[in-house]
């Protein structure tokens, strides 16, 4: 069985999350277009209530199947790998079944008595059946990276994202092209489904439940494929094993949720960073519009519709740019996962600790020029992709300069979490995210509530949030891992690029966008931008290998 290294692994991952990334940027810019702030919001509110019951069922599990098929991968104990699947699969598909059930029985309370939302209820029910189709989606994938051939995971990656371009952006497409040309038809549709008639009461809310639906069935369409690829491709293992003995299931389940269950835990409170904002910027804006509703009259809107309309600025804008770059990111941090686990358990430290080194220095050197450059251009970047929404921009473009400062801690932590996780440490990470979602409450309840501050203050809160985060794993990191893993070397390289970048970028945008306008200068400002950063980097790659200091970094 060819297993991929973790170079080849990071690289078919990296280029899957890249292609899922632009046809996701293609789905949700559109559609926030169409939506606006108030349709976001609700769209916003559904994934919201979602992701952290995802966390919870689905996202620790890829992780805990892919550490133990791994494990006993190295070991020739492939009777025990093909039980870690069949158990998996059948325990986490009940799971995702209670909670699917579960989601939507609680839908109305979550959303009219926690956040003030009801009108956001239908979205949520349309999105709970992902968690099914999510938990038998992680086992396979988690299986196949444990195997170290990452492009099942990948390849699925990329047909739910198709998926959900045709059904999600298709579905907005056909909702307002009826209400364009067949009303009566819509508004009785709507009807049927419980929403009012009345377009200007409820098209932006049925447009965004009938997306989220759209989203739901390209899960379904990401979990058959990888059912029919192994139904049809197998695993690479010979039908025939022989292991050490007879796996005992039992055993087998409790080491799954030993390891899954913190890492779950970890992702659980990763997604309350989004709760927090969830449940407290909507709130927190109609109390700064209470205390000076002059500051808030220009958007023409009643009171009651303010706090939605922030949130689904906050989240359908700045944070759907801020989330670009850590969800590429993160694939250098899952891909090295197999590979620790494997140096760990033979305890070959020199392997961990370059693979350790090779996951950060990667995610640095894209994670800090892609940070500072969306801080520095937050502006021209939100009115290059929304265009058409000049009032959520204004709303939004300061907290995205924050945020743009927040993707180089948020991205950086991956890695050094995946590192934890591999080595049997998932509770740091978790208390390092609890340290984290405490500073990114306290920090929204003081800032958002403030009228001159308002969203911005989430952005301000999300930065401090991560570097707290980060602080808090590094240290436990070093302590823990006893050979030396030079993490600062591995950043030094990238953050003198990307500084060089951003101060390209600052320079040149204007010059360029009075020369050429507005539609080709952001990219080419991006392109050249880019281009300083890897010559600068490279540079200082080949000068600092000369240099003994650096050697002692």
């Amino acid at each position: 069985m060819k297993k991929q290294s973790f170079l080849h692994g990071s690289v078919i991952l990296v280029l899957a999350a890249f292609t899922v990334k632009l046809i996701g940027a293609v789905f949700r810019i559109p559609l926030t277009n169409m939506l606006g702030g108030t349709g976001m919001g609700i769209f916003s509110c559904a994934y919201g209530v979602f992701l952290p019951v995802y966390a919870v069922s689905v996202t620790g599990l890829p992780v805990a199947v892919a550490k133990m098929v791994a494990e006993s991968s190295a070991a020739g104990d492939f009777r025990r790998v093909r039980s870690i699947f069949s158990v998996s699969l059948r325990s986490f598909s009940l799971l995702g079944g209670v909670c699917t059930i579960a989601v939507m029985l609680l839908s109305y309370p979550i959303c009219n008595f926690v956040i003030g939302l009801p009108s956001a209820t239908p979205a949520v029910i349309a999105i709970a059946p992902s968690l099914y189709s999510g938990c038998i989606c992680a086992v396979y994938r988690g299986y196949y990276e444990g195997l170290r051939n990452m492009y099942p995971t990948a390849l699925s990656q990329v047909a739910e994202a198709v998926s959900k371009l045709f059904f999600g952006l298709g579905a907005a497409l056909a909702v307002f092209r009826m209400a364009e040309h067949s009303p009566e038809t819509l508004k009785a549709l709507m009807t049927a489904f419980g929403f009012s008639p009345d377009f200007s009461v409820s098209l932006a809310t049925f447009t965004a439940t009938v997306s989220v639906f759209g989203v739901t069935l390209s899960t379904l369409v990401g979990t058959a494929f990888l059912v029919l690829r192994k139904k049809l491709g197998g695993d690479g293992i010979p039908y025939t094993v022989s292991g050490r003995k007879s796996p005992d299931n039992n055993e087998i389940l409790r080491e799954l949720m030993k390891t899954a269950v913190p890492i779950a835990s970890g992702s659980l409170v990763t997604t309350l960073t989004s709760l927090v904002d969830l449940v407290t910027i909507t709130n927190a804006v109609q109390r700064a519009a209470v205390s000076a509703p002059s500051h808030f009259a220009w958007l023409g809107l009643a009171e009651k519709d303010l706090g939605s309309f922030f949130y689904g600025s906050f989240n359908g804008l700045a944070i759907t740019v801020f989330n670009l770059v850590p969800s590429l990111t993160n694939m250098f941090g899952k891909g090295v996962i197999p590979s620790i686990a494997e140096a760990h358990s033979s305890g070959d430290t020199k392997k961990l600790c370059q693979s350790a080194e090779s996951a950060f220095a990667a995610t640095a050197f894209i994670a800090i020029p892609a940070g500072l450059g969306i801080s520095v251009l937050a502006p021209e970047i939100l009115g290059f992709l929304f265009s058409s929404r000049e009032s959520e921009i204004l709303i939004a473009a300061e907290s995205m300069r924050w945020l743009g400062l927040a993707v180089i801690p948020v991205a950086l932590t991956f890695p050094v979490f995946s590192v934890l996780q591999a080595v049997g440490r998932a509770d740091i990470p978790v208390k390092a995210m609890i340290v984290g979602v405490a500073v990114k409450f306290v920090g929204n309840f003081i800032l958002v509530p403030i009228p001159e501050i308002n969203i911005t203050g989430a952005g301000i809160s999300t930065l401090i949030c991560y570097i707290a985060v980060l602080i808090a794993a590094i240290i436990p990191l070093k302590r823990h891992i006893k050979a030396k893993i030079r993490l600062v070397r591995s950043v030094l390289h990238s953050l003198a690029g990307g500084i060089s970048c951003a101060v390209t970028a600052f320079c040149i945008h204007t010059p360029l966008e009075n020369l050429l306008g507005g539609g080709i200068s952001l990219p080419l400002t991006v392109i050249s931008s880019g281009c300083i950063h890897l010559i600068f980097t490279l540079l200082i790659v080949h000068f600092a290998k000369t240099s003994p200091k650096y050697k002692k970094i």
